[in-house]
């Protein structure tokens, strides 16, 4: 038989235009911001390890945007949302804002892995282009979308 979402004692959220059910348990800011800024620090060590076991293997060649490919999720991810997490009133983020951020930082990494595969590979190309283009645009998305959110 079908229960509902009221009859489990749960708050229906919207979120843009499908509906989540969440328990009625109101969520801490704060320790939502750590929890995102250490996995963003999990990301960056990951890209760290990922460079140097890279480089290990690629008979010598190395490339500057993959050894900097650990500073977008640490200075886009870790560095925000810890400051975030230490105000005391901490700035609310729309699902769609966070979501967009995220997106931005993932395709911004995913550019310096890019490029640097194809510059150790000893080729020249401008696929990378659309990667640097697309992050840009998810993360000034994020920024309108977060703006146009608490003025509405």
């Amino acid at each position: 038989m079908f229960t509902s979402a009221i009859n489990q004692n749960k708050k229906i959220y919207p979120i843009g235009e499908s509906l989540a059910v969440r328990d009625s348990a109101p969520i801490n800011a704060a320790s939502l911001y750590r929890r995102t800024a250490r996995t963003y620090l999990g990301v960056t060590l990951f890209s760290i390890v990922f460079c140097l076991i890279y480089e290990r293997f690629s008979f010598g060649e190395s490339s500057d945007f993959m050894r900097m490919m650990f500073l977008a999720p640490l200075v886009l991810g870790v560095l925000p949302f810890n400051l975030l997490a230490l105000r005391s009133q901490a700035l609310p983020f729309s699902r769609q804002a966070c979501l967009l951020w995220h997106s931005g930082v993932a395709i911004l990494m995913s550019g310096c892995l890019i490029r640097g595969i194809i510059e150790i590979s000893g080729r020249v190309s401008d696929y990378d282009l659309f990667y640097w283009i697309a992050a840009a645009v998810f993360l000034i998305a994020a920024f309108i979308r977060q703006f146009t959110m608490r003025n509405a």
